[in-house]
């Protein structure tokens, strides 16, 4: 049988809506278990707020919200689980528990019963039947309640497929349940982009056989494996949620999907010429420096660090942790592998590893982007991914080694084998070094004889030649040497003048044009500075009154009559003199008046030339005493 896609049982789905059947199973369960554990059902308003029963435990989760986690962590008896992000109590404090998450209006889920079978309420009554009657519209045709249109949805479902089909798609949101698997098989484009989905489900009934199956194989049911399920279509009619129930898998499938992911990167890689890349490279002579990813938590790192640390040599390892399975493989370690191709002088070997898996969980090691970072990374590259059945495309080209352990023990071997080789050259050279020392020390004395001889003789040709030839050669070569150094100073210092002088024209052209347009800038803002006070003087005349002018033209016929009155002409009409040395310097102080001292008087017909004979100094509060005598043999004619 041709497993369907996901778009084609949809469109089936969506063209046989009329196929339907006329009854509906029900199915009873233990009513007074239910009844003992919980009140009646009531529909919720809040869909995502849940909780179910796992084994001894009372699961709760919701969407975040700080309030409505505050009031279940206010609840008695919850727990927070980090690992299944979700609040759990256990199932003796049901009791006490329910009521106060029931006013939270959470949902107190049971697991499904399969085939959409209908799910008696909690205290043991049968649903009510009223959905399944006509009830009017108000244009007078029947209208349907919920329960009715999800039954008939069902039944249409199982008339489009009444049979088991088999389905191909690939397993996404895995999660384990109260012993059911949960989960969506999805569709894919060449782009990775889920085009299709369907959520389905394995009861836990179906669970241990499907897994045996796939462990037969070396497989595990997990995230973006490829499966080939047998399922049957239906819908859960109190929640209207349609789904596939699994009861069967071809593990063949997937063997064959893992085997053609594996066969498509060795492709993709031959057409890029890397196929061959990683294993061509040289493998170090001294692989002490290791580049070790794997999990941090993963045994396959304490057995390496312990087979390198057993051997006694001076292995240095640096560990990236990278995620060896899951969604994170590939993102942790190209980040990883990026890091080590940055600074490649810093180890001598990349070592990836991890502890033993599924088939399925060594296909996700079938990835290209891998592949292509080992391929061109510059370090050797060791790949021990712990399967001993199976390898993956990375085995194919890389240096490959079955387990964690033996990658280590391969290490240690070719130091190993490198301090074998070091230890036999150490033996062969103590044997050989006596007689090859002897051998060379004879050759040595032999070569020093003929060595001495030879100087011996060459130093005497050397005197003759020196007595006779060196000398004129010196003076020749003295004589040129010394006119080719005047030429080259002679040139130097022309060149130099010439460059200073070019460089002090420059300057002071430069200069000059600097200071032609500064003064033309300096007179043209004197120039409009003055127009502008002109201006503004011209303005103030025009405003001022005429008896302003007339009382200004009073004050300044007052202050010329004052400086006239200050003229030293008046002054020395008045009957005063200016006494002056012969610089011509007026004499202010009668310290500087000293005999001999050679002075000309000025008063107001003319000026007189004197000496000092004799000097007596006189307060001003005193009466003058006669003037010194004057010598005025030399007059000044003026």
């Amino acid at each position: 049988m041709v497993a369907p896609s996901f778009a084609s049982l949809q469109a089936a789905s969506a063209r046989r809506t009329g196929s339907c059947r006329n009854t509906t199973p029900t199915t009873t369960i233990d009513a007074a278990r239910q009844r003992s554990l919980h009140p009646p059902r009531v529909l919720m308003p809040f869909p995502d707020r849940v909780a179910w029963f796992d084994n001894d435990r009372l699961c709760i989760r919701f969407s975040f919200s700080m309030s409505l986690k505050d009031q279940v962590k206010a609840i008695p008896g919850t727990r927070w689980s980090p690992h299944e992000k979700c609040w759990w109590v256990p199932a003796t404090e049901a009791d006490r528990v329910v009521p106060s998450l029931r006013e939270l209006h959470f949902t107190i889920e049971d697991d499904p019963l399969p085939g959409g079978e209908a799910e008696p309420l909690r205290d043991g009554r049968e649903p009510d039947r009223r959905s399944a009657q006509a009830v009017p519209a108000p244009n007078g045709q029947p209208a349907l309640r919920v329960s009715e249109l999800n039954r008939t949805a069902h039944q249409a479902l199982s008339g489009v497929f009444p049979a088991p089909l088999w389905l191909i798609a690939e397993i996404d949101n895995l999660r384990a349940r109260s012993g059911n698997y949960w989960f969506s098989l999805v569709e894919r484009d060449a782009a990775g982009q889920i085009t299709a989905a369907v959520p389905a489900v394995i009861f836990a009934r179906q669970r241990t056989a499907i897994d045996a199956a796939l462990q037969a194989n070396g497989l595990l049911l997990e995230d973006e494996l490829t499966v080939c399920m047998r399922c049957r279509v239906t819908l859960y009619e109190p929640r209207g949620t349609f789904q596939v129930i699994v009861d069967g898998v071809d593990p063949r499938h997937s063997l064959g999907d893992l085997a053609r992911r594996k066969e498509e990167v060795l492709e993709q890689l031959r057409t890029e010429h890397l196929d061959r890349r990683a294993l061509d490279r040289l493998e170090p002579l001294l692989p002490l420096r290791v580049a070790l990813l794997t999990s941090r938590e993963g045994d396959a790192r304490a057995d390496v660090l312990r087979t390198l640390e057993d051997s006694g040599y001076p292995f240095v390892v640096d560990a990236f942790d990278i995620r060896v399975q899951g969604p994170r493989l590939r993102a942790t370690a190209c980040a990883a592998l990026d890091a080590v191709a940055s600074t490649p002088d810093a180890w001598d070997v990349c070592l990836i590893t991890r502890g033993g898996g599924s088939r399925s969980e060594l296909g996700a090691w079938n990835d290209i982007q891998i592949a292509r970072r080992i391929a061109r990374l510059p370090v050797k590259t060791l790949v021990a991914i712990g399967h001993e059945l199976d390898r993956c495309a990375l085995d194919e080209i890389a240096w490959s080694e079955r387990t964690p352990t033996a990658a280590a023990q391969a290490l240690v071997a070719r130091v190993a084998a490198q301090e074998q080789r070091l230890h036999d050259a150490t033996k062969v050279l103590v044997h050989l070094a006596p007689l090859r020392l002897e051998r060379a020390g004879t050759a040595l004395a032999t070569r020093a004889h003929r060595f001495e001889r030879g100087v011996s003789r060459a130093l005497d040709i050397e005197r003759q030649r020196a007595r006779t030839v060196w000398p004129e050669r010196l003076r020749r070569g003295a004589t040129s040497l010394l006119l080719h150094q005047q030429k080259r100073l002679q040139q130097r210092a022309h060149d130099i003048i010439a460059r200073r002088t070019r460089a002090r024209l420059a300057r002071e052209h430069h200069t000059i044009l600097d200071l032609d347009r500064r003064l033309a800038r300096g007179f043209q803002h004197r120039i409009l500075r003055g127009r502008t006070e002109l201006s503004h003087l011209e303005r103030r005349l025009l405003r001022t009154p005429p008896a302003r002018l007339r009382h200004a033209a009073e004050l300044l016929d007052s202050a010329s009559a004052r400086v006239r009155l200050a003229e030293p002409e008046r002054l020395l009409a008045r009957g005063l003199a200016v006494v002056r040395d012969a610089d011509g310097h007026a004499i202010r102080s009668r310290s500087a008046l000293v005999e001999g001292l050679p002075v000309r008087v000025e008063v107001a017909d003319g000026g007189i030339a004197a000496r000092l004979t004799e000097v007596e100094l006189v307060d001003h509060n005193r009466q003058p005493t006669p003037s010194p005598s004057l010598d005025t043999r030399n007059k000044d004619p003026k």
